[in-house]
């Protein structure tokens, strides 16, 4: 099936799923910190509508702990040549995604976009094209329409439509419904304190956050290593599989032995770290 719906080699390649050996899973650049360096390719609408989204995000923890981050969401622009009278982001607008495991069990009938019945055309916001700035977009846009979901009490059930039109709209480029998966929350969600130094524990922050401090900090930091580090050692192991694939009698180089040895040890270090950084969280 994966041969024939997907494409894929069997046995898998990493690069099937976008796996390095220098990054892992992560993206082949360092995830784009701000949206305005596409911003000056831009309008000026555009721009400061970029901006408010990072003005927002960056303002998460103090809103949140204040209890007024809807007010506050609510006031985001959109674009002023959207056409009042046509819409996007309906129901209807995200059922192909319903199809998608695990999203065709989610009900979402409670949930529903703000929004009338026509759909707005798809060039009605300069949603960015290129990887790296789209997925900052879906990382910031996610991150704001959750805390306007379940930053307050009651929860929500449904979003406004200066948050819901462009998520949806980013959510299309990236391939990925509008909801904040653990892709944007993690892997898309981190900067180089000092960009001369690897991608390791010590040398990552986030770059948005719902509350802040230690935990949430750590909490990614530790993942971020460790997607980093696990691409050497799973194509270490595709490599050992497809040796052993290839020789009957079952027997590995000594120097593949050693690789897959060495790999394997650095992910051990990376997880015996954040079992340390979790202790002292006690």
């Amino acid at each position: 099936m994966l041969q024939t719906i997907c494409g894929w080699r069997l046995p898998c390649d990493p690069s099937d799923y976008h796996v390095s050996e220098e990054r892992g899973f992560l993206l082949a650049t360092d995830p784009t910190a701000s949206l305005q360096s596409i911003a000056a390719a831009t309008n000026s609408e555009t721009t400061a509508l970029f901006t408010a989204w990072e003005d927002c995000a960056r303002a998460l923890p103090s809103m949140l702990c204040a209890g007024s981050v809807r007010e506050q969401l609510r006031g985001l622009p959109l674009l002023s040549s959207c056409p009042s009278e046509t819409s996007a982001a309906s129901q209807e607008d995200i059922a192909p995604w319903l199809d998608m495991d695990p999203f065709r069990r989610m009900n979402l009938d409670s949930l529903k976009f703000d929004a009338p019945e026509q759909a707005r055309p798809a060039n009605w916001l300069a949603v960015p094209q290129d990887e790296a700035a789209a997925e900052c977009a879906m990382l910031i846009l996610s991150f704001i329409a959750h805390a306007w979901v379940w930053g307050e009490h009651p929860v929500a059930q449904s979003i406004p439509e200066n948050i819901s039109r462009p998520w949806v709209a980013v959510a299309r480029v990236v391939q990925r419904p509008p909801i904040l998966t653990y892709y944007s929350f993690n892997a898309c969600n981190w900067r180089r304190l000092d960009p001369g130094r690897p991608i390791e524990l010590g040398n990552t922050c986030r770059l948005v956050n719902f509350l802040g401090g230690q935990d949430e900090e750590w909490f990614s930091a530790v993942h971020v290593a460790i997607e980093a580090q696990a691409g050497s050692g799973i194509i270490a192991a595709v490599r050992a599989k497809r040796q052993l694939t290839a020789h009957a009698d079952g027997s590995l180089p000594a120097a593949l032995v050693s690789e897959l040895t060495t790999q394997l040890q650095a992910i051990a270090t990376a997880v015996q770290r954040m079992h340390s950084i979790l202790q002292r969280m006690k």
